[in-house]
């Protein structure tokens, strides 16, 4: 038959262990009992009051809200500004302060003088291109300037040849309105024989081919026929030759290319 537990002891606050192996041994300790409550002490222990408002107060959003808001100010422990590294006095001087600060400027005026020196460089390349630009511009401009006064030079010597012929020609012919009227035939005297030749046979050809003109005037005029155009054709070409073949000889006999 198994023999029962013993009675429990009258700690009302922690029972004691369970025995083991079915037998319950009188040497084991009993676990300590939390201190009882007396008379009206709260069962935990009370808040620190200096600790009391360490986060601030939850404020609900205005609305169907049944309760009123608490308000309370929030209470933030300050802490000092301290530094405990070894060889450290543990606190931040005003010269630590201003070497952070100096830092931070620093740093900031270095981040704006590159932003400055970028924008300048853009500016100088920009400009750069725009003076290569120019000078190409004014290459060329001096090169249409040079041009310009050869051409006027050249102008300049024209009008001048031009000036002193005109001046001949009014003399020729203020000459000429005070003499008798001549042949224009008898004013070209050839000074050879082969040269009054070669003359005749140029003049005689330049006419033959006149005619030629004309005849085919007329024929596009419908003033000839095609037969008679034909016929007067043949003859001065047959014409035309010969005087071209005295012109050619007689060319040769004086030399002339």
């Amino acid at each position: 038959m198994p023999m029962p537990y013993p009675p429990q002891p009258s700690n009302p606050v922690y029972p004691a262990y369970p025995p083991v192996g079915g037998a319950y041994s009188q040497q084991q300790p009993a676990y300590p009992a939390y201190p009882p409550v007396r008379g009206n002490e709260p069962s935990y222990p009370p808040l620190n009051p200096s600790n009391r408002n360490s986060y601030p107060a939850y404020n609900q959003p205005p609305g169907n809200n049944p309760y009123p808001a608490a308000v309370s100010p929030p209470n933030y422990s300050v802490f000092p500004l301290t530094d405990k590294s070894p060889g450290r006095t543990g606190t931040i001087t005003d010269e630590h302060i201003r070497a952070s600060l100096l830092s931070g400027v620093e740093e900031k005026l270095g981040r704006r003088l590159n932003e400055i020196v970028a924008q300048a460089q853009d500016e100088i390349t920009s400009l750069t291109k725009t003076h290569d630009e120019l000078e190409r511009g004014r290459r060329n401009l001096d090169e249409i300037f040079e041009r310009l006064e050869k051409e006027q030079r050249a102008v300049d010597r024209n009008i001048a040849v031009l000036t002193e012929k005109t001046a001949e020609l009014r003399t020729a012919l203020e000459r000429s309105s005070t003499q008798e009227a001549f042949d224009v035939d008898e004013a070209i005297v050839p000074i050879a024989p082969l040269y009054k030749q070669l003359l005749t046979a140029y003049a005689e050809e330049s006419a033959l081919e006149d005619a030629m003109y004309y005849i085919g005037e007329a024929l596009e005029r419908n003033v000839i026929d095609l037969d008679e155009f034909l016929k007067h054709t043949s003859e001065l070409s047959r014409k035309q030759f010969m005087q071209r073949a005295l012109i050619q000889k007689c060319r040769d006999k004086a030399g002339l290319p």
